[in-house]
């Protein structure tokens, strides 16, 4: 299945550790953003495909939002968010 995702700094809160906010594919990026404050926090963005993996849950993060014009970091955010939901 996929989805689509943004990571956002926090600015500061919870530790300073990046939060993923993963959404359907039929929304904006940009208009999830804005709903939530603004888009100048946002360090990445793009799509997520989940799967079963051996040891749990693995997140693969790809692609761009065009609406906002930011990149996902492939492989950063595929480990960061692996590594997220794995500690649920």
């Amino acid at each position: 299945m996929q989805m689509k995702y943004v990571v956002m700094d926090n600015m500061g809160k919870f530790n300073n550790v990046e939060s993923f906010l993963i959404f359907s594919e039929i929304e904006n990026h940009k208009r999830v953003v804005e709903g939530l404050g603004g888009t100048d926090h946002v360090v990445s963005a793009g799509f997520v495909s989940l799967r079963d993996g051996e040891n749990g849950v693995e997140a693969s993060c790809y692609g761009v939002s065009v609406s906002l014009g930011i990149p996902s970091r492939r492989e950063e955010d595929s480990k960061l968010l692996t590594m997220q939901m794995r500690e649920y």
